[in-house]
């Protein structure tokens, strides 16, 4: 038996060969390119958002530094914790994205309609395997 459970003279039918191609059009899974534009943009609004939060955010921590008073050095505390909570967070969109999570994103879709046949078609064997005179 295979990972799902059909025995391989099942799988050598023909009519459990493809379980992708057997789905309809809009169900099946095709790698479309990303346009090289948009992604430029996406990158380009990040930089930027990102460069101007930075140059404010240093900004406003040089501003409660340079000035030694109590009342100003309250900001000190929720600074630091703000640092390393974003600190954390965009180490873990790093790793996301080092791990390919934002690859293919239609693909999970697509594997679901692929499995959900395969399932339906493992069923109907095993549904003819036990009652082979029932069709």
């Amino acid at each position: 038996m295979n990972e799902v459970g059909l025995h391989s003279e099942q799988i050598d039918r023909p009519e459990y060969m493809s379980i992708a191609e057997s789905l309809p059009a809009n169900q099946r899974y095709t790698k479309k390119k990303q346009a090289k534009g948009i992604l430029i943009f996406e990158w380009a609004v990040i930089l930027i958002a990102g460069g101007g939060f930075t140059f404010k955010f240093i900004e406003f921590t040089l501003s409660v530094l340079k000035v030694h008073d109590e009342a100003v050095n309250f900001a000190i505390t929720p600074l630091v914790m703000y640092i390393s909570v974003a600190l954390g967070f965009f180490l873990l969109f790093i790793w996301s994205i080092l791990r390919g999570d934002y690859k293919e994103t239609e693909y999970a879709k697509f594997r679901l309609f692929e499995r959900e046949a395969m399932l339906d078609r493992e069923e109907k064997i095993q549904h003819e395997i036990l009652h082979p005179n029932h069709s």
